[in-house]
């Protein structure tokens, strides 16, 4: 709205930039996007096709998985479509994860040569102790 007072939360800061964006619909469709804008709570996409509102979605942005549900789609021009996201997760350290993750799966892969189990054994990654079941 221009020339109009902001009514948002949180001002919305301009992006530009390519991201990977995913249907989390069953269908698990993958498109490039690029996001307009980004706030703590939304983002707006400029896409290649139409999005259901409500859909479910992940968007790779850099180093981090926005996951977040299509509040609107509207047509931008022809063959492009504006989506926002409203946000309902972050995950800012894939990178991290991922190396935790397969030193997790090393540690069980050696636990299994030597025969012990991840859980109360000298093999165990986890920091802390936990009741065996």
């Amino acid at each position: 709205m221009s020339g109009g007072v902001e009514r948002r939360a949180e001002a919305r800061q301009v992006c530009n930039e390519t991201a990977q964006v995913k249907i989390l619909n069953g269908r698990e469709e993958t498109m490039l996007a690029t996001v307009a804008d980004i706030s703590s709570r939304g983002l707006k996409l400029l896409l290649a096709a139409r999005v259901e509102v409500n859909t479910p979605v992940s968007v790779r942005l850099g180093g981090r998985i926005l996951l977040g549900d299509v509040c609107y789609c509207r047509q931008a021009e022809a063959g492009a479509w504006w989506a926002g996201v409203a946000l309902t997760h972050s995950i800012s350290d894939v990178e991290a994860i991922r190396n935790l993750m397969r030193r997790l799966l090393e540690a069980e892969e050696e636990g299994a040569r030597s025969g012990n189990r991840l859980t109360g054994q000298a093999n165990n990654p986890w920091p802390c102790k936990g009741r065996s079941g």
